[in-house]
C-alpha cells in the first residue's frame, strides 16, 4: 500500500473531464484506489463519488493505491490530479 498527499494548486476545480480520466487510468488495473479529502474517502473508479469531494485550489487530498502496480499507478493518478495529463 503506498499513499501521497497533495495539495490541488488548480484554478480550475478537478472536474468531470480529469474525473473521467481518473476512474478510466483506475479501471486499467488491479489495484484499489481511494481518494480522500478532509474526513471523507471514496473509491478512485467512481466518477460521481469522486465529484463529492468538490476538490477546489487549496484543498489537500490523499490518493491511496494498494495492488501490484500501485507506486507506478500512484505517479499516474498524481499527475491527472495535478493537470499533468
Amino acid at each position: 500500500m503506498v499513499k501521497q498527499t497533495v495539495e490541488y494548486t488548480n484554478n480550475i476545480s478537478f472536474h468531470i473531464r480529469p474525473i473521467g480520466t481518473f476512474t478510466n487510468e483506475v479501471k486499467k488495473t488491479d489495484s484499489s484506489v481511494t481518494v480522500t479529502k478532509n474526513e471523507l474517502t471514496v473509491p478512485g473508479n467512481k466518477a460521481m463519488q469522486l465529484l463529492r469531494l468538490c476538490i477546489v485550489k487549496g484543498d489537500f487530498v490523499t490518493i491511496e493505491v494498494n495492488g501490484p502496480d500501485e507506486e507506478a499507478l500512484l505517479e499516474r493518478l498524481v499527475k491527472i490530479l495535478l493537470g499533468g495529463e
